[in-house]
Order: C-alpha cells, then structure tokens, then sequence
C-alpha cells in the first residue's frame, strides 16, 4: 500500500526533523481517508462523493449506513 509505506517515510523524516507535524497527520489523513473508501466500496458497492468524503454529509452518511447493516461499520 503505496499512502501507508509514504507515511512511513514521512514519519521517518519527522522523527529526524525535516518533516512537520502537519505533514504526518496529513499523510495519516490521506490514509485513513483511503481506507474509508475502499470500505465503503465494499460494503455499498458504490463510490462516495467529495462531499461524503470531506465529511460535509454526515447525515447522508449515518442513513446509509443505517441502510448497509451493522456488519460494515
């Protein structure tokens, strides 16, 4: 997994110093977000919005979820 192995990397950097804080958590972001995804995907069999992705529909996404079952959450 190409976002974990970068995270890695960047957490290196940090340990070092020549990374930021905000560098780290955005590349933790950027991996939960991709996990949130897929799982969706799975579970739904459909893509999320930007709009579902930026967490801006929260309450689309709770009445889905309501939808898909207590076996995807």
């Amino acid at each position: 997994m190409l976002l974990l192995d970068d995270l890695v990397v960047i957490y290196d950097f940090y340990k070092e110093g020549e990374a930021s804080e905000t560098d780290v958590d955005s590349q933790y972001s950027n991996c939960v977000g991709f996990i949130e995804d897929l799982r969706y995907v799975t579970c739904s069999g459909k893509k999320r919005t930007s709009l579902e992705r930026s967490g801006k529909s929260i309450q689309v996404q709770e009445e889905q979820r309501a939808m898909i079952g207590p076996q995807c959450l």
